[in-house]
């Protein structure tokens, strides 16, 4: 995890390039997690967003997944919950980012997110909001598709204490709004 782009680069060079080259392979796949500013910056700067790539194109690294779950530092707690816009807006954000990285022959990608909102404080009214949101994200993701060519899925981490704590209930939850 990093802050800024900055960062973010030099942690790739820290510690995935050496992965790599101890692995002895061309090329690694990495999962980024993206603070929500980094993503927000990147959307909104193109020519960060080519350089980004490039850094990863040159220390022989590619991107097929995003963690989504855009809490603070270090993760210690998840970020908004999907009753809330920003959640949405930050996941598409990351649907955008994750669809310019893939590398060209890749045709799918993934971003992680947050399992809806915490248990206890979920009433069915949160849950109709969550889902006109996921919904919309669904349909986003369709138009995403049909610009780039790039299959983006979004999965749910089942968390103790979260609305989606199982494979049952992601079902029974979000199952109907897009496979």
């Amino acid at each position: 995890p990093a802050e800024d782009l900055e960062n973010l680069i030099a942690h790739l060079t820290r510690y995935a390039v050496p992965v790599r080259k101890k692995l002895g392979v061309e090329r690694l796949g990495i999962c980024l997690w993206l603070a929500p500013a980094v993503a927000d910056h990147l959307i909104s700067d193109r020519i960060e967003l080519v350089r980004l790539r490039r850094a990863l194109d040159e220390r022989g690294l590619e991107v097929v997944s995003l963690n989504g779950t855009g809490g603070g530092k270090r993760q210690e707690t998840p970020g908004p919950d999907w009753a809330k816009p920003e959640r949405y807006r930050y996941t598409m954000a990351l649907a955008r980012i994750l669809a310019f990285l893939l590398p060209d022959d890749v045709q799918y990608g993934s971003i992680s997110t947050i399992p809806i909102g915490w248990r206890r404080e979920w009433p069915a009214d949160l849950q109709a909001i969550a889902n006109r949101r996921l919904e919309r994200l669904a349909r986003e993701l369709r138009g995403l598709y049909s610009v780039t060519g790039k299959v983006i899925r979004v999965g749910f981490e089942p968390w103790p204490g979260c609305v989606i704590e199982t494979t049952q209930q992601a079902l029974e939850r979000v199952g109907d709004i897009d496979p």
